[in-house]
């Protein structure tokens, strides 16, 4: 059920055929077993989803409290693939840099 779970609250675009997929099987699941027996599996998931993103969130500032000189080379490559990413879209056409709003005034 993770899986299905993963796919239906994903915030990324996912493929349409794919999304229908899913959502027939937990229409041929409610069929078989029931709206109860679903729904209480799919909160298992919700749950068992939100808990490791919560262990991961946690683990992560540990580790700059622990090993502050790995979470700075963490921190070194992820700045990296967003450069590299920005390169990418503007080279796209995609991106569009930030605009920075002066609000001192004279």
């Amino acid at each position: 059920m993770i899986p299905i779970y993963t796919i239906n609250e994903s915030s990324k675009s996912v493929d349409v055929e794919i999304k229908e997929v899913s959502d027939g099987m937990v229409e041929k699941l409610d069929a078989r077993v029931g709206n109860d027996a679903v729904a209480s599996t799919y909160n298992k998931a919700r749950a068992f989803v939100v808990r490791k993103r919560k262990d991961r969130k946690q683990n992560k500032a540990v580790l700059k409290l622990v090993d502050p000189e790995q979470a700075a080379k963490d921190k070194v490559v992820r700045n990296l693939k967003r450069k590299v990413s920005r390169k990418r879209q503007k080279d796209k056409g995609v991106f569009k840099k930030k605009r920075r709003h002066n609000y001192a005034r004279e």
